[in-house]
């Protein structure tokens, strides 16, 4: 049977600044009640005010991504040779993957003049440190995550072989044994996440298989005024800004997420070792 443990909003640190809003799931430090879970080790759910973001700044050693929700957020960074003024600009439905690997320096701001940048960043820890930088900016189609969970990030195929492909095909790769599924699902209805890992990925169903414990955690970013709820697995009842750990969960296992509020709720599953 699953272990659901609901993780309420209350619980995560606040942060406000002049250039950014955060509610932070994870993090190092007395500040925050947990340091991670499994591969993840971060997940923000950040707004930047209009005009307003982060200069060029150095990250190592972390995989990181970025799943917008609305606004707009541009991004600089110091892979763009000597191109100074390159930058480009991600929207609702874009997801922005930087491996850090051996170092990388790059900002983000809100260039809009009148709308929030509102995201998700998460921060994740990588099988191998060192790597080679990357960056990779997709879109997902809204009508795709309407219709059931659809997998954002997943594995390379070839472990620290950043020339093979990712192990769901349309995802981005990441360097960890890490993946990350978003879904919209209307109010009454029922998703379902299936467990990856590697009975997964051989196709075989893990019902009595001793493969470990996956280590999932489900979280309902705020984003219908506090009209959204979800059910996990049939236990736990999540309104917007709260998160669970599932556990005892393992590869090919299906975890349904039923929508129970009044407007649609967009959930993202994150899923590790």
């Amino acid at each position: 049977m699953f272990k659901v443990t609901l993780r309420g909003a209350a619980t995560r640190r606040f942060v406000k600044t002049d250039w950014i809003t955060a509610y932070q799931s994870f993090g190092e430090g007395p500040k925050y009640q947990f340091a991670g879970f499994g591969n993840l080790e971060a997940l923000n759910e950040d707004r930047f005010p209009p005009r307003r973001g982060v200069n060029m700044h150095h990250h190592n050693d972390h995989e990181i991504f970025t799943y917008m929700l609305s606004g707009g957020l541009t991004h600089r960074d110091t892979m763009a040779a000597k191109e100074e003024d390159k930058s480009y600009t991600i929207h609702r439905g874009d997801v922005q993957f930087i491996s850090s690997g051996s170092g990388i320096r790059h900002s983000e701001k809100n260039a809009q003049g009148n709308e929030v940048a509102h995201l998700l960043q998460f921060w994740v820890k990588p099988w191998k440190n060192c790597l080679g930088p990357r960056y990779e900016t997709k879109t997902f189609s809204e009508a795709d995550k309407r219709k059931g969970f659809v997998t954002i990030i997943s594995p390379f195929s070839e472990k620290e072989n950043s020339n093979s492909q990712p192990v769901v095909p349309g995802s981005i790769a990441i360097n960890s044994d890490f993946s990350m599924g978003a879904a919209i699902i209307p109010p009454g209805e029922k998703f379902s996440w299936t467990v990856t890992g590697a009975a997964n990925a051989s196709g075989n169903s893990s019902v009595g298989d001793p493969s470990p414990s996956r280590n999932i955690y489900v979280y309902l970013p705020s984003l219908q005024d506090g009209l959204s709820k979800i059910k996990v697995a049939g236990q736990e009842t999540l309104s917007e800004g709260d998160g669970a750990f599932v556990e005892n969960i393992r590869p090919g296992d299906l975890l349904e997420i039923e929508s129970v509020g009044e407007k649609d709720a967009e959930v993202v599953v994150t899923d590790s070792a």
